[in-house]
Parts: C-alpha cells; structure tokens; sequence
C-alpha cells in the first residue's frame, strides 16, 4: 500500500510536504479546525520554508488504530509501520510538533510519542478570526523554532 492509499485511510494530510529544512509541523485537526483558519495556515506554511502543515482527521480513531497496530507488531515481530508513524517519519528528528486546536477541545498531543518528536500544544480562543489567526501561532512557531535550532548538532553554538 502507498502513501497516498495509507494516509487517506488513516485521516493524515500533509497540506505541505515536510521537507529537510522543517523544524516546526503545524498539526491541525480537519474535523474541528474551521476550514478559513486552515486555509490561513497552509499560507503561513506556504510562506516560511522552515514549516509544513499536517492535517488529522478522526485523532482519536487514529491513535486507537496505531495503538493497535503496534501491538499486532510486538506479537507478530512484524517490522510493518503505520501510517501515522510514516507520516512522522518524513519529519526530521529535531522538528516540533505544533499541534493547535481550539480551546476546550483535546489536541493529540500523544502524536509526539510515535516518533520522538517534542510537542507544543496551542489553544485558540473560540472566536478567533482567521485575520487573527498569524497573531496568535506566530508567537507558538518562534518558541518551537528557538528549540528545534537549540537542539540541532548543527547550530549547538545557540545553546546557553
């Protein structure tokens, strides 16, 4: 099965493609994200190089079937992966999950514990325009990229 066939039928959408230069993935959630703010952020990800955009669908039917999947593996010693993990898997190690959502909804932070990828959860108040929308992620995308470049053996003369 390819990436296409495995990622439409996990819900997992790359509105931009990781790339070698991502340090920070939006993660947004298809269902519940109004689809004007997903339309701002894949051009926020569209104008920096540095950020890609990964849209989920249904997080919770997907954690239940990686969770499952993984299980089956351990008992079968199967190598096989799922999509989820081979989502993630095109993320470079030092890259952070910025996953958003809305406030009082749950955001699947547990993504960060496929790959080893640190996350940073950002809530959006409910009213929230898309106008607004670069106002308040902006601030979430600085914070993960001053981590992702801190962490990154290439530039370890940023560190403290």
């Amino acid at each position: 099965m390819g990436w296409k066939q495995d990622k439409a039928e996990a819900g997992l959408d790359y509105l931009k493609p990781a790339s070698a230069r991502s340090y920070v993935c939006l993660v947004v959630d298809l269902g519940r994200m109004p689809r004007a703010h997903v339309a701002r952020l894949e051009a926020l990800a569209a104008a920096d190089a540095h950020l890609c955009l990964l849209g989920v669908s249904e997080p919770e039917s997907l954690r239940a079937a990686w969770q499952g999947g993984a299980l089956r593996r351990v008992a079968e010693r199967s190598k096989a992966k799922h999509a989820v993990e081979a989502a993630l898997a095109r993320l470079p190690p030092r890259c952070r999950l910025l996953i958003l959502g809305l406030e009082g909804e749950r955001v699947p932070i547990w993504l960060g514990g496929v790959m080893g990828h640190a996350v940073q959860p950002l809530l959006l108040p409910v009213d929230t325009t898309p106008e607004g929308l670069p106002a308040l992620v902006e601030p979430g995308i600085g914070h993960c990229l001053r981590e992702a470049l801190t962490s990154d053996p290439e530039f370890a003369y940023l560190r403290p």
